[in-house]
């Protein structure tokens, strides 16, 4: 149970650390922790350790506001309507044309039975890949709550709720989505955020399918 919880908080981490990086242009505290090694030792996956290093490399070398203005602009460039090299949402990746598809439908109805209260909620597509990231997040820490209450059941069912989440919506397009990346960028930080994101998910995919077997 303890290996568990300790894996489930790792997991959390993580999660809250894809939300900031996809959600808004970064800030200089998630540069600093992660040029601190935040994520350092995380995985032994190549894709998530090459990743980490290049992301930690790339915010070691924001010395100045010029610098973080650049990084703006790059993600901007990669992930904000009217300009995205790289659009970050589900639906687009699903066959469809335009935004607010049947997976931005579909995950806001599970967002709101499981209680999740979004910030941007229907102010843009919900199937953005930072609150699909959020949504992890926020299962992982009821899963943490309910295991330090020795609620192994009430557990169980939120890792049967992330396992059925990967299985149709994330893990099916997030792997596209960095390859885009990786094709669309030269920048260090979203290069080594692309690989951070793609390997994990791969671990995470496999983890989720190995609970639920126990």
């Amino acid at each position: 149970m303890n290996e568990l919880l300790e894996m489930t908080e790792a997991r959390m981490h993580v999660y809250n650390m894809l939300r900031n990086i996809f959600a808004n242009e970064p800030t200089m505290k998630v540069l600093k922790s992660l040029s601190n090694g935040v994520l350092k030792d995380l995985s032994e996956n190549e894709d998530v350790k090459e990743g980490v290093e290049k992301m930690a490399e790339a915010s070691r070398e924001i010395k100045n506001t010029r610098d973080l203005d650049e990084l703006h602009a790059e993600f901007a460039r990669l992930f904000l309507m009217g300009k995205m090299a790289v659009p970050p949402y589900e639906s687009l990746y699903k066959g469809g044309k335009t935004l607010m598809g049947d997976a931005a439908v579909a995950v806001r109805k599970e967002y709101l039975e499981e209680g999740l209260q979004v910030e941007k909620l229907y102010q843009e597509p919900d199937d953005h890949i930072a609150t699909e990231f959020e949504f992890m997040f926020f299962l992982c820490k009821k899963t943490v709550a309910a295991l330090k209450k020795s609620g192994e059941k009430k557990a169980g069912a939120f890792l049967a709720k992330q396992r059925d989440f990967m299985e149709t919506h994330l893990g099916n397009w997030a792997p596209q989505f960095c390859d885009k990346i990786l094709d669309s960028t030269n920048s260090d930080f979203y290069r080594g955020a692309a690989l951070l994101t793609k390997g994990f998910i791969e671990e995470d995919s496999r983890f989720l399918k190995e609970a639920g077997e126990k």
